[in-house]
């Protein structure tokens, strides 16, 4: 008898919304902090298959217990009609999109923002409001707090020194395994310092409340206190600008909703003052960090206590928030990528370019003040703002419908402050979701959202739904009584019906994990191919095509590989297998072309292989100089193409024309060295020394004093001119 009551016990553990929580637990505290070296991009890639992952096996798991119980689970909720409508606008965006696969599945490297993404998550906010109560949300929560005090440990480690990543890479705790200088902003295991502080800020709101409350667990207590604790260290470490802009609307929205809230219920609150205290000690920790380290707003207190060198006396001007040092500041660079991603809205201006194809469309309407910036020739695949971004991408619709999400929940949170006569725990943690949420969307408006941020938005929107009972069952749910099912009383079409399941389950995972393997391939490819190991590498790469055939971005970067391969091939002499190769090159660049002609490096990366394969067959400058003629028509203020057009031309003996073109990347660029240098070398090629000597001149007065290629030059046309007289 105690054996079947065990044996009952340990099956009524894997019900299918036992199996539903861990699954949410595991994706919760797993997404933060999951990432691989193997891959060609090793945080935003890992943590988006992931996601992939989960919401099919929750899916799966949701779908088989509806099959169980013979009922649809599927809560409606006030949300529900922005929701949908933001997804419908998201699918037809992509459909008349510049590239449906791009928009698809997210432009390749950053992956997270496609149609699939935000189809994940919406899946699984209708999972997570479908499954669970509010009794099961502190327990979820522990998740992310347990991730965030584990990322904000690894990134505090960094600052000192001594990265975990490292001990996973290379078994070396110290920073040597990144280029990156970690220990100066730190990121841990989410990729980039400003993509930390987003996923920290949106926690810490969160964990305030709770602490706030009245929370009897002592586990429970401890991990939010350093939940709180280490978030906030963490915060100041990653230095992110945004970062501090979002806590600070996160943590005023919290205090303005909840001062609201507490005068409104006469101060009936189940906070009480030991609580108080913690949270009061917290904010003096985290104020004593930012004396001592110092702000993106504040000096450190050494820097205020240290006396001011002649140097720094004499020198006004400081850095402030570079992209990179002696960079732009990134403020002025986001003001002219704005206007940009407006002109794009511009001109598609209902359902926008496609969703993710920023990178495509931005280039057509990019400013000519980009060429200003230090930053002039990076590709730029997101807008910089969420908002603006959409605007571009999706249209005045997509950003609407966006909006509506938001302020649809907004409502709900509203209208609980005013309906509710007295305030209780599930009211602050609605109070602190929303503050998060608030903070997550002002960082986002300084950059774009990440997957663990999507996934932390969307988490605490489903939260929120139930919390504030704006979600109820369906009509079929509500119609029939709960039957809990037994192995025995599985009828047949039940079997058919999770075999099924469990087929496309297999089949979705297995298209996964292909999608991921694929770039794993790719990845190491380019190591081997760049080591020198061509063998390998074509098979590594060979491989990922295989896997992955219609991704434009391997063929790309094959094409030029295979380019320099035949180079090298001819130089010994092994000239039938040279030009073999060569015309694997073309194909693989003509396929890459043909499977996404909107984005612009392929335009750029086919005019290198033709410049490249010319050394073998000088006619191929013609197909560098139409594919040039191409890409300009896609981005008319990129001074680069002009470059590389102008020296092409003039190498075809089309010297004016070179020149015009030369003359034109200067126009665009007039502090481009490389440029001007060319130009000059053509004016004194042509007898024209004057203007010669003058663009000489401008690269000594205003770009590079210490420029030798100008200086030659110089003195070459002063012999030159000499020999004339």
């Amino acid at each position: 008898m105690m054996y079947t009551d065990t044996m009952s016990k340990k099956s009524s553990l894997f019900t299918p919304q036992n199996i539903l929580l861990f699954l949410f637990y595991s994706l919760f505290f797993l997404t933060p902090l999951y990432f691989r070296f193997i891959t060609e991009e090793l945080f935003e890639f890992n943590k988006m298959i992931l996601v992939y992952g989960f919401t099919t096996l929750i899916s799966a798991t949701w779908i088989i217990r509806m099959v169980l119980e013979k009922k649809v689970l599927l809560s409606r909720s006030k949300l529900d009609l922005p929701l949908m409508a933001f997804l419908g606008i998201q699918f037809l965006a992509s459909i008349i999109s510049l590239h449906p696969r791009t928009s698809f599945l997210g432009y390749y490297s950053r992956f997270h923002g496609g149609f699939l993404s935000t189809l994940s998550f919406v899946s699984l906010y209708y999972a997570f409001i479908s499954n669970f109560d509010k009794k099961h949300i502190t327990q979820l929560l522990i998740a992310f707090f347990s991730s965030a005090s584990l990322v904000s440990i690894w990134g505090i480690f960094e600052h000192f020194g001594h990265s975990l990543s490292c001990v996973a890479l290379n078994n070396t705790f110290d920073v040597s395994c990144w280029v990156q200088d970690v220990q100066n902003r730190v990121y841990a295991s989410l990729g980039q310092p400003n993509w930390m502080a987003a996923f920290l800020i949106g926690i810490i709101p969160v964990a305030l409340a709770l602490v706030l409350t009245k929370t009897k667990r002592v586990g429970e207590r401890m991990l939010l206190f350093s939940t709180l604790t280490l978030s906030l260290l963490a915060l100041y470490y990653t230095k992110s600008r945004s970062g501090f802009l979002g806590l600070a609307a996160g943590l005023g929205a919290f205090l303005l909703i909840g001062t609201l809230f507490w005068q409104k219920t006469k101060k009936q609150s189940p906070i009480t003052a030991s609580q108080l205290k913690a949270a009061g000690l917290s904010l003096v920790i985290f104020l004593a960090t930012a004396l001592v380290t110092g702000t993106p707003y504040t000096p450190s207190l050494k820097e205020l206590t240290s006396e001011p060198s002649p140097a720094a006396e004499t020198d006004p001007q400081q850095v402030v928030n570079r992209l990179d040092i002696g960079g732009t500041d990134s403020g002025e660079i986001r003001k002219i990528v704005w206007q940009g991603a407006i002109d794009v809205w511009k001109r598609y201006p209902i359902l926008g370019s496609g969703v993710e194809t920023f990178a495509y469309s931005y280039y057509a309407d990019r400013p000519v003040e980009h060429n200003t910036v230090s930053e002039w020739d990076f590709l730029y695949n997101k807008a910089h703002n969420e908002l603006l971004n959409y605007l571009a991408t999706t249209g005045l619709a997509g950003l609407l419908s966006y909006l509506a999400v938001w302020m649809t929940m907004a409502v709900l949170v509203i209208k609980m402050v005013l309906t509710t006569k007295k305030m209780e725990t599930d009211h602050i943690l609605v109070i602190g979701l929303t503050a998060g949420i608030g903070a997550m969307f002002v960082s986002n408006f300084f950059g774009f959202s990440t997957v663990t941020i999507s996934l932390l938005m969307y988490a605490f929107l489903a939260m929120i739904a139930l919390l504030t009972d704006s979600t109820w069952p369906s009509k079929t749910t509500s119609a029939k009584k709960h039957t809990p099912h037994t192995s025995q009383g599985l009828d047949g079409s039940q079997y058919m019906a999770i075999t099924f399941i469990s087929i496309v389950t297999i089949f979705a995972l297995a298209k996964i994990s292909s999608y991921w393997s694929a770039d794993v391939h790719y990845a190491r490819a380019k190591t081997l191919l760049k080591s020198g190991d061509y063998e390998s590498g074509i098979a590594q790469m060979q491989t990922a095509i295989q896997k992955s055939p219609k991704e434009a971005l391997f063929y790309d970067t094959f094409s030029v590989e295979l380019a320099n391969i035949a180079v090298a091939l001819a130089e010994q002499q092994e000239t039938t297998a040279a030009a073999q190769i060569a015309q694997s090159a073309i194909a693989m660049s003509d396929t890459a072309i043909q499977l996404n002609n909107a984005h612009l490096n392929f335009y750029k990366t086919r005019t290198r292989m033709f410049i490249t394969l010319s050394q073998i067959e000088p006619q191929l400058l013609t197909k560098a100089q139409e594919t040039l003629i191409a890409a300009i028509q896609r981005s008319p203020t990129d001074p680069k193409l002009y470059y590389n057009l102008g020296v092409v031309e003039s190498s075809l003996g089309s010297v004016e024309t070179g020149i015009s073109y030369l003359e034109k990347a200067v126009e665009l660029k007039p502090d481009y060295p490389s440029a001007r240098l060319q130009l000059g070398k053509e004016y004194a090629e042509n007898q024209r020394f004057a203007e010669a000597k003058q663009q000489f001149e401008f690269i000594l007065a205003n770009i590079d004093p210490q420029n030798v290629a100008a200086q030659q030059q110089l003195e070459l046309i002063a012999t030159a001119s000499a020999k004339t007289e």
